[in-house]
């Protein structure tokens, strides 16, 4: 779970940088 769980992270982290280089 502690791997799924880091994936999700690194997804999320990844989603909010697109969307700040977006803004």
């Amino acid at each position: 779970s502690t791997r799924l769980s880091s994936q999700r992270l690194e997804i999320v982290c990844q989603f909010l940088s697109n969307k700040d280089q977006l803004l």
